[in-house]
């Protein structure tokens, strides 16, 4: 077997090498004697096209690009080491800046990691079987994976075929986590790790959160990636205590910033109802649009049932989501009426630590350092963000969460109506 580096210089792209270099060995060990590769063999990847999304146009492109990574020991061995990595170990490792392979031509070397994509079909078939997953809900979650996937690395690469490295982790997760689709949503069930404290009043079910102590924060209640950013600022650091007799801290406004104001609460008549480490819906929004709030909603309900009976020891206590749509300054480019604006108003938006680019790639699939000046401006949210964003201000994205407890309520913006005083006066 060729080392890494040895396979990286034959195919003539080394840039990877920090990347495609772990766990090489352990991969090696394992390889096939049986050649070519399983998952390069057509009676195994040409029946999974159509459940994960391609249609018969791309047959004979996969066809080409199978037959000339079989003939090649070189990129059999990159092959091989991609699928391990992707499937086999315990702990995933992201598959980044690994090159595509010149020698399958420059319209078919994307081509490569689409294969290896589909290899996850009969891996998360296996996984649901065990489950006892439903068959609408495995066609829900998982068809189409690959074909979503190729046609966004499309819009970004000039119609050339292919598959973002950074999707790539998705078909791990089918495979061995409570990754879903319910409705217009996915969930992942995990615990919560967001530095953040919630808390409900026993009698008027008022709910406020507070940042864990000790996260720094910009004069107007946001948060930077990068500690250098603050620097000239009149940054400050939040507080928080709690114990038997109070709860004192600097409260999240549900609008999305924290109130540098310190809130103290009578410990006797608030319950502590989310922290970290509690299980949660990981919210994940496929593109596509068509956000309405009956539609969230449904896959709202659809997720607290789902999980409940497919995951009864692991009971979830909220939805929560990281992500650009959970930005308050959606607020400040779209109207009122716009779907996104109405989710983020049913939700409780508090900030997270943003590097100024958050959430851009998805947006404009724009390759390498973001440059405003060559972001495409095809869509109405692609121009309205660029102009925002020519004005000077710093994008970022935001948290959320929604008890669920609280699903009931839904459409009465409850977070927004019930805003502690500390935070209801302040802009953000």
């Amino acid at each position: 077997m060729l080392s890494a580096a040895e396979v990286l210089r034959q195919i003539g792209d080394q840039t990877g090498i920090d990347n495609v270099s772990k766990l090489w060995d352990e991969s090696m060990a394992q390889y096939p004697q049986e050649q070519p590769l399983f998952f390069l063999r057509e009676d195994f990847w040409q029946p999974l096209m159509a459940p994960m999304g391609l249609g018969p146009e791309w047959l004979e492109p996969l066809r080409r690009t199978a037959a000339a990574i079989a003939n090649s020991p070189v990129l059999s061995q990159l092959a091989w080491h991609g699928y391990w990595r992707l499937f086999r170990p315990t702990t995933y490792i992201n598959i980044s800046g690994w090159p595509e392979p010149p020698e399958l031509g420059e319209q078919d070397k994307g081509l490569f990691y689409v294969l290896l994509a589909l290899a996850m079909w009969p891996l998360a078939q296996k996984y649901w079987d065990d489950l006892g997953i439903p068959e609408q809900i495995r066609h829900d979650t998982g068809h189409g994976f690959v074909g979503a996937c190729l046609k966004i690395y499309q819009e970004g690469h000039d119609g050339r075929p292919g598959i973002n490295q950074n999707q790539l982790s998705w078909s791990n997760l089918y495979t061995r986590t409570s990754l879903f689709r319910l409705g217009r949503m996915q969930y992942i069930l995990e615990p919560l790790r967001k530095a953040v404290h919630v808390f409900r009043h026993r009698q008027t079910g008022q709910v406020i959160a507070f940042p864990d102590a000790g996260l720094t924060f910009t004069p107007d209640g946001y948060r930077y990636a990068d500690p250098a950013d603050y620097a000239g600022l009149d940054a400050w650091t939040s507080v928080l205590e709690v114990n038997d007799r109070v709860i004192r801290g600097n409260p999240f406004s549900p609008r999305g910033f924290a109130s540098r104001n310190v809130l103290e609460l009578p410990a006797a008549d608030w319950g502590l109802v989310l922290k970290d480490g509690d299980e949660c819906l990981s919210m994940h929004i496929p593109r596509g649009g068509g956000m309405t709030p009956e539609k969230c909603l449904e896959s709202f309900h659809r997720g607290r049932d789902f999980y409940a009976k497919y995951f009864p020891s692991r009971p979830a206590k909220a939805i929560v989501c990281s992500s650009w749509i959970f930005n308050n300054q959606l607020q400040d480019i779209l109207p009122p009426t716009a779907n996104l604006v109405q989710l983020q108003r049913e939700v409780y938006l508090f900030p997270c630590a943003s590097n100024g680019y958050d959430g851009l790639w998805f947006i404009y699939l724009h390759n390498g350092p973001f440059q405003l000046d060559k972001a495409p401006r095809q869509t109405s949210l692609q121009r309205s963000i660029a102009e925002y964003l020519d004005q000077g201000h710093r994008w970022r994205s935001g948290h959320m969460f929604l008890l669920l407890d609280d699903l009931d309520r839904f459409g009465q913006k409850t977070y927004l109506r019930n805003e502690a005083d500390a935070t209801r006066d302040l802009k953000p």
